[in-house]
């Protein structure tokens, strides 16, 4: 399930934007964080789910807004992490793995696709089937998005101490792993 490339001036185009994309020297420079919003009311303060919302919000627009430097969204470098870090998977493994929707994961990986970030090959055990490989070009951009990705971290959650930080991570997993053992 090939996708032509685009011919002409916009192919040309296309193959340039991937070529700057890719090159290792490319510098992103990442914005400090400031939220420009006014601040949580205390009214809502005293609710985790308000905070985690609060937060997860200007976490989820900061980010967005530095990985768009890379050309990516945040659910196309989730795809690309998921593929480096597991390998190999069809696409519904891959929805799973990564909780986007079916529809919406049609759309990324065409978009993956094009961008010459992923394979879609004929599955070896299952004709009707596809495997999603990265392509090295793929793996580039993961190593580049993760550098982007620690900066982004780093201007977000610098009001936390390192330690803060891990503490932070251990307790969202230990929620996000009883959830997950719940639906199970």
């Amino acid at each position: 399930m090939k996708r032509r490339a685009p011919k002409g001036k916009a192919g040309k185009k296309l193959k340039q934007h991937l070529d700057s994309q890719t090159n290792e020297t490319q510098s992103i420079t990442v914005p400090a964080f400031s939220s420009e919003d006014e601040p949580i009311p205390e009214c809502l303060e005293r609710w985790i789910g308000n905070l985690l919302y609060w937060v997860s919000s200007l976490g989820a627009q900061y980010y967005a807004q530095v990985v768009a430097q890379l050309g990516l969204t945040p659910s196309q470098i989730a795809v690309l992490q998921v593929l480096d870090g597991e390998g190999v998977m069809r696409q519904a493994r891959l929805t799973d793995r990564t909780r986007i929707g079916k529809a919406t994961m049609v759309s990324l990986l065409n978009d993956l696709e094009e961008q010459e970030l992923i394979e879609r090959r004929a599955s070896p055990s299952d004709g009707r089937a596809f495997d999603i490989h990265l392509t090295k070009r793929g793996t580039e951009q993961v190593r580049q998005a993760e550098r982007v990705s620690q900066d982004a971290e780093d201007q977000f959650y610098g009001v936390l101490s390192t330690q803060e930080r891990q503490t932070l991570r251990v307790l969202l997993s230990r929620l996000v792993t009883r959830t997950s053992e719940d639906e199970a």
